[in-house]
């Protein structure tokens, strides 16, 4: 797999006009990370994607759209609820299960989810934003990873998670800074 190839993909928009036109009214201008998840599901067929983190529910619909492709299934979790991530995007793609709690009270329920429809293969770690956090997160759902798996995180503010970074125990890991997310560092780890 060829992840800077995927990164450059991320240039350009992709073949679902709702999604590229809801990430222009919230974000004024096209973030690129969305659609390089998008490209890198694609690429992975993971059974399960997972977004911690919501917010408005944009990336997760990148996932839905690309999960709708190959009978994927996405799950969202975030302390904060939206009525995008909440319903709209399961009525769209049918595929989405949004979870509104911390991301460690939803552990037995990706768990449940998981057994269900196949391991994660594909997760982005966009919630705590801090080392302690971060790390507790990689713990709690290590274990549900499909050994080629993709663990993409969302490294901002600035350079404050380069330890957490260089902490994660995967080998095979990237980092983009200011390229997939402005002012900040995506880091892309693949297991397998």
């Amino acid at each position: 797999m060829d992840i800077d190839a995927l990164v450059e993909g991320s240039k350009d928009p992709i073949d679902d006009t709702w999604l590229e036109g809801l990430q222009t009214r919230i974000h004024g201008t096209p973030h690129r990370h969305p659609r390089f998840l998008y490209r890198l599901a694609l690429e992975l067929k993971p059974p399960v994607s997972m977004e911690m983190g919501v917010e408005w529910g944009v990336t997760s619909g990148y996932l839905c759209a690309a999960a709708a492709e190959y009978g994927g299934q996405v799950i969202g979790v975030d302390i904060k609820t939206h009525p995008r991530p909440a319903g709209e995007l399961h009525e769209r793609y049918g595929n989405y299960t949004f979870l509104h709690m911390d991301t460690q009270q939803a552990v037995s329920y990706v768990e449940r989810l998981v057994e269900e429809h196949g391991p994660l293969g594909l997760v982005y770690q966009d919630s705590a934003h801090t080392f302690a956090g971060f790390k507790q997160e990689w713990t709690d759902y290590a274990p549900f990873l499909d050994d080629r798996a993709a663990w993409v995180a969302n490294l901002y503010p600035g350079d404050t998670l380069a330890g957490y970074w260089k902490w994660l125990p995967v080998k095979k890991k990237y980092a983009y800074r200011d390229s997939l997310y402005r002012g900040a560092t995506v880091g892309v780890a693949v297991l397998g």
